[in-house]
């Protein structure tokens, strides 16, 4: 919040008294002096943070609703802007890659032809592969469908998060 001071300035030295109301006739009253004091003080609420850039007024000035007193420095709101569509950029790149989900699929399909082998080694050649040989092909292959639906559920993921961002 920043203050404002304003003072009531009269607007000429001569006043004039209307005292229609007892039937005296209004009346020039010549001031020698005045002293202007303060009569009000405001604190005016911005609606963005910052730091002030420019005063519009001055000391003393007289403001109404809606005048432009000064101006906020969006050095720092004109960065994080720039961050946000940098970083939607990036959401959006990892949204439209399918890098993981290829090496995946690639993934499940070389353990699924080791385990294939191992198992017609075994059928043709009993204890040929060991049980424990074969566990751990049948545990790579579960891992690399894992990994598949791993893959595509950060696509889908990184998909929403530039939804979010845009």
């Amino acid at each position: 919040m920043h203050t404002l001071q304003y003072l009531l300035i009269p607007a000429a030295l001569l006043c004039s008294v209307a005292m229609t109301t007892r039937g005296i006739s209004a009346e020039e009253i010549e001031v020698k002096s005045v002293i202007i004091s303060l009569i009000d003080q405001v604190k005016v609420a911005s609606e963005e943070a910052g730091v002030w850039q420019e005063v519009l007024v001055r000391p003393g000035q007289v403001v109404r609703k809606g005048d432009l007193i000064g101006k906020l420095d969006h050095t720092d709101a004109k960065l994080a802007l720039e961050r946000v569509e940098y970083e939607a950029d990036i959401t959006a790149e990892q949204a439209n890659t399918l890098i993981h989900l290829q090496l995946a699929e690639k993934a499940l399909g070389i353990t699924t032809a080791e385990l294939s082998r191992a198992e017609e080694s075994n059928a043709k050649f009993l204890g040929a592969v060991t049980v424990t040989e074969l566990d751990r092909l049948r545990l790579a292959r579960d891992q690399a469908q894992l990994e598949i639906e791993q893959a595509r559920h950060e696509g889908l993921l990184n998909k929403l998060r530039f939804e979010l961002k845009k």
